[in-house]
Formats: C-alpha cells, structure tokens, sequence
C-alpha cells in the first residue's frame, strides 16, 4: 500500500537530480529515483518493481526536501533515430526525454525492455 506522505523518521535528502520511478523500466542496481517524495537506491536490477512494493530491491535513503528541480538540460541533445547505431554514453531525446545508451545498440528504442537506454530525466522547456 503506497503512503501518501513519507514516513517521519527518514531524514531529509536533497533529491535535486533524481527522477521519479517509472512503471514498464529496468533499473541498474545503484541506480536512484524519486517514489512518493522519498528517495530510493536499487539493491539490484530491477524491473517495474515499485520501492515500496519491492522492498528487498530498494533502499531507502530518506525523504526528499522541496522543491525537486530535476529538469534535465537537452540542449544540442539530437533525437533518437532507430536507424542510427549508438555506442555505450550516447544521449538521445525520445518523447521530450533524455536518455543515455548503457551498451552499443541499434533500434532498441529508449524505455523499452531490453535495458539498453537509461532515464536521465524530462527535458526543460525551452524558449
């Protein structure tokens, strides 16, 4: 059962960075999100297992202290393109978010479940 509010005793951590956990997305072990405005850590890889839910794949770091700024900058960030070939640290745009290839691959698009790309966050809006 999710909690509408973190509980009291996790202290206050800047989660400035972070991004919020998605559904349907692997995660690397090490790798942080942002659940219900609490800062988590994966034990291990992990797929659509929500922190709370999951407990024995997430550590708690503590409760995120307002406000979050976590817009990531795309700026000179090209799109993706599923005929490109892209090598392991390669950032791309895909549906106004940024990502970055964990391995070389070809036509895997960003957020599918092949574990290829990872979340760095939405991109800021531009002017």
């Amino acid at each position: 059962m999710a909690r509408d509010t973190p509980p009291s005793t996790a202290a206050p951590v800047s989660c400035n960075s972070y991004q919020l956990w998605q559904a349907n997305y692997g995660y690397q072990g090490g790798s942080s999100v942002i659940f219900n405005s609490q800062l988590w850590t994966a034990k291990q890889w992990t797929y659509n297992n929500n922190p709370e839910s999951s407990a024995a794949e997430w550590t708690q770091i503590g409760c995120c202290t307002e406000p979050i700024t976590n817009k990531a900058d795309c700026t000179s960030i090209p799109g993706w393109n599923q005929s490109t070939a892209y090598t392991k640290g390669v950032k791309v745009i895909y549906n106004g978010r940024l990502w970055i290839s964990t391995q070389s691959t070809q036509s895997n698009h960003p957020g599918d479940t092949s574990g290829t790309w990872q979340y760095l966050g939405d991109c800021k809006a531009t002017s």
